[in-house]
């Protein structure tokens, strides 16, 4: 029987294998019906039930390159020249981003690291959908976060956390932010403004997630928090919303 799946739209890099020519972006697979060794007849971008993928450059004569086996119970990638190189046995129905892989017969050492990207990485983010949560003290800004990061699966952004995260990552900006936050200053606009964009760039591409809320944004100057919003907004604002009106889109 031949599967029915939703349309596979993830892509996966392939990246620090010993064989240096497994390395590389994959795309969904685009190989015509065929049974595998199971008996399983494949759909477009499927193999065994699961996900699969084929490399970008089109230089694999396998395909798909990145295939689920039934009869192993493993996810595995081949080499160039069709046999297999590095696998890892589970029942994952995507391929494994938290866990070591394992060498195959026709592999060499180390192991490749392995991540999924929801967004094809050759391609711009998609732009971000923002609510920016504002009111004062008291007035349930952090229970609304909290509401719809539970129930409406957005995910909320605190400045205060991306600014404590970039400074023990040792990132470029780390001693101007521990000097600012020292002298009890505000952290300069661009500094913020690049951590939130990077954020919700990294979210999107990692998880799919394009629904965002922000509060306590504390940026100066009303001409550079004008400018702000139209660079994270870009040309999608959400209008300015009511208690109760988020929503799932």
């Amino acid at each position: 029987m031949t599967e029915t799946n939703q349309p596979n739209t993830l892509f996966i890099e392939v990246t620090g294998a010993g064989l240096a020519e497994v390395d590389g972006l994959y795309i969904p697979s685009e190989a015509p019906p065929q049974k595998s060794e199971s008996g399983t007849l494949s759909s477009q971008g499927y193999w065994n039930g699961k996900m699969a993928w084929d490399r970008a450059d089109g230089k694999a004569e396998r395909s798909p390159a990145i295939s689920y086996s039934n009869s192993y119970k493993a996810w595995r990638i081949s080499r160039l020249d069709g046999h297999l190189a590095y696998e890892i046995t589970c029942d994952d129905e995507l391929p494994p981003t938290d866990r070591e892989w394992n060498v195959y017969k026709m592999g060499v050492a180390p192991a490749p690291k392995v991540d999924i990207h929801y967004v094809d990485p050759r391609q711009p983010c998609p732009e971000p959908n923002v609510v920016f949560v504002l009111g004062g003290p008291g007035a349930g800004k952090g229970t609304m976060c909290e509401l719809a990061e539970i129930q409406l699966e957005w995910t909320h952004l605190s400045t205060g956390d991306l600014l404590r995260a970039e400074q023990q990552a040792g990132g470029p900006t780390t001693e101007i932010i521990k000097e600012y936050i020292a002298a009890g200053k505000l952290v300069p606009n661009e500094i913020v403004v690049r951590l939130l964009k990077d954020a919700m760039e990294h979210t999107t591409r990692s998880t799919g997630k394009r629904n965002f809320l922000i509060d306590r944004l504390n940026l100066t100057g009303s001409k550079f928090l004008a400018f702000t919003v139209k660079t994270i907004l870009k040309a999608r604002p959400y209008p300015i919303t009511r208690p109760g009106s988020f929503g799932r889109g």
